[in-house]
């Protein structure tokens, strides 16, 4: 809220036009050869460049500490019966706790996300109507743009969990030794539920874009 006051009055007129900025890695990817309702996507998300870090930085943090979760779970299967563990037994509770606040949280986002760049691009939703897109090729413009980040994002979360989880077994030992990490196939579910959610997230918003006529599509501002 700040930061909008101190916009001059030709910033702000600027900020209020139908067209979003562009960026390099939204031309790069308009360049590229991916499916055209991928490619549309992917450029419109990116071009709100700081928009679509926060919510990257948002779902990594989130796959981050599923890792976590998935390798203390790992750590605690692995000990002998009836030894002490140096880690306190409410640790587990805490990390799911957080696992739970911080997926309702990363799924808010997204569905905020998503409600706010449709209401942007409503006119360009009209165009592309009129040209020939079907009502599917627009929703999937919207969710495979907002998925294809998820993977990136949560491929990423993998070696951020695990060193997130290795710094906490040494904070509670003094050592990593001790550490087990998850199986592999447990941490490959990650980047699965993570496009899952986006995909249940953000369709529908999506959906709703496809609902307007072209005619009112076209002449909203």
């Amino acid at each position: 809220t700040r930061r909008s006051t101190r916009y001059t009055v030709l910033e702000a007129i600027r900020a209020g036009s139908s067209s979003p900025p562009n960026s390099r890695l939204a031309r790069a990817v308009t360049r590229s050869f991916l499916p055209l309702t991928i490619g549309l996507g992917l450029k419109d998300l990116l071009a709100r460049g700081r928009r679509a870090l926060l919510l990257a930085a948002a779902i990594a943090l989130t796959g981050a500490v599923v890792a976590v979760a998935l390798s203390l779970e790992a750590t605690f299967d692995a000990q002998p019966a009836g030894e002490v563990s140096d880690v306190p037994d409410e640790l587990p509770l805490l990390i799911y706790t957080l696992d739970a606040a911080l997926l309702l949280i990363t799924a808010t986002t997204l569905v905020a996300v998503t409600l706010l760049s449709v209401r942007e691009r409503i006119r360009d939703y009209g165009v592309l109507k009129a040209i020939g897109l079907t009502p599917s090729q627009i929703t999937s413009t919207v969710v495979s743009a907002h998925a294809a980040l998820a993977v990136v994002a949560s491929l990423l979360a993998i070696p951020l969990g695990i060193g997130l989880y290795l710094a906490l077994v040494k904070a509670a030992s003094g050592t990593t030794e001790d550490a087990v990490l998850a199986p592999w196939w447990s941490l490959a579910l990650i980047p699965v539920g993570a496009v899952l959610v986006v995909v249940a997230a953000t369709s529908l918003p999506a959906r709703l874009a496809t609902r307007i006529r072209t005619a009112d599509a076209l002449r909203y501002e």
